[in-house]
C-alpha cells in the first residue's frame, strides 16, 4: 500500500528526483503530440432526478504533455512504477514537483493528498485544511456518446476537518489509459464528518473533442437544460416536510411548504450553495408561519 505525506525522507526525494530527469527527457521526445481540447458536460442530480445539466465554464486543453484547466496551474501527468504521477510547478518555492497522484494496481492507495491548487496557495506557512485519499478500484471500460474509454477507475475519499464545511466528498475517478485524464467523475456528497449521504450528486464527463493551438479562450458557460418548475411534486413536499420535521411541528411545516411551492424551485432551495435569493424566501417563510 502506498502511504504519501508531502514531507519525504531521503530515499523518497532521490526518487522524485529521478523522476523529474526521466519525464523530462520524455517531455523533450514529445513535442509532436496533438494538441487537443477537451469540452465538458456536468449533470446535477437530485435523489437521482436530473435537474441541471450545462456545458462546462472550462474545458480541458492537453498540449504536447502539458494540461490546463481553467483557472488551475498547468500541469503534467505521467505513469510509473503502477502509478499516476502529477508534476507542477510549485509557485511557494517556484520549484517543480512531483506527487503521486493515481494508484493503478489493485489495492494500492495514496494518502494525505494535497491537491495542486492547494499547495500553490499555501499561507502563512501553514497547510489549508484538506485531506483525502485516492484508491483504486478497477480497470474497467466505458461508453461515452460513440467513444470506449478503457479506464482505471479511482475512488477518492475526502477528510478535512474545516469548520465551514457543510459536506464532504467522494468522488469515482474514471481515468483514461492513453491520456491520463479523468473522462468522468461521479461526485457524493456526504454529511462532514459523517457516512450520512446527501440526496445530491453530479457526474462530469467529456462531452466532445477538438483540435486546439490556443491556450488562452475560453467557452462561455452554457446552460442546456434546467427544471425551473415552482411545483413541487408529492415526493418532493414529503421529502421536504421530513427534513422540516426534524426541528419544527407539522402544522409549521406544512405552513413552510405552501409558501415555498408556489414561489420557488424545489431543487434551488435544496442544493448548498444556491443563490441566496432562494435562501432569503425559506427565511422569509420560516418567519411568516412561527409568528402567526
Amino acid at each position: 500500500m502506498i502511504n504519501v505525506t508531502f514531507i519525504a525522507n531521503k530515499n523518497y526525494q532521490f526518487y522524485m528526483n529521478y523522476l523529474l530527469i526521466i519525464f523530462s527527457i520524455f517531455n523533450f521526445v514529445s513535442l509532436s503530440a496533438q494538441n487537443t481540447k477537451y469540452y465538458q458536460r456536468a449533470d446535477m442530480y437530485y435523489d437521482s432526478t436530473l435537474y441541471k445539466s450545462i456545458f462546462e465554464t472550462g474545458y480541458i486543453l492537453k498540449k504536447n504533455n502539458t494540461i490546463f484547466e481553467f483557472q488551475k496551474e498547468p500541469y503534467s501527468l505521467f505513469l510509473s512504477s503502477d502509478t499516476i504521477f502529477i508534476r507542477f510547478k510549485y509557485a511557494y518555492k517556484d520549484t517543480d514537483t512531483i506527487l503521486p497522484y493515481y494508484p493503478t494496481k489493485k489495492g494500492d492507495t495514496i494518502k494525505s493528498l494535497f491537491d495542486k491548487s492547494y499547495l500553490n496557495y499555501k499561507s502563512k506557512s501553514q497547510w489549508l485544511s484538506r485531506k483525502g485519499r485516492n484508491s483504486f478500484v478497477c480497470d474497467t471500460v466505458i461508453i461515452i456518446g460513440s467513444v470506449n474509454y478503457n479506464c482505471y477507475l479511482i475512488k477518492f475519499e475526502e477528510a478535512t476537518m474545516a469548520a465551514d464545511k457543510l459536506s464532504d466528498e467522494t468522488k469515482l475517478i474514471y481515468v483514461d489509459k492513453i491520456s491520463l485524464l479523468p473522462v468522468k467523475t461521479e461526485v457524493r456528497y456526504f454529511r462532514t464528518q459523517t457516512t450520512i449521504p446527501q440526496p445530491f450528486f453530479t457526474i462530469t464527463y467529456l462531452d466532445s473533442s477538438s483540435n486546439a493551438n490556443n491556450i488562452g479562450d475560453s467557452t462561455e458557460e452554457r446552460l442546456i437544460w434546467e427544471d425551473t418548475s415552482t411545483v413541487w411534486n408529492i415526493k418532493q413536499k414529503a421529502q421536504f416536510k421530513k427534513s422540516c420535521l426534524e426541528y419544527g411541528d407539522e402544522v409549521t411545516c406544512d405552513c413552510i411548504i405552501n409558501e415555498l411551492s408556489s414561489k420557488t424551485n424545489y431543487f434551488k432551495l435544496q442544493i448548498p450553495n444556491s443563490h441566496s435569493y432562494y435562501r432569503y424566501l425559506y427565511i422569509k417563510a420560516i418567519e411568516h408561519c412561527t409568528t402567526k
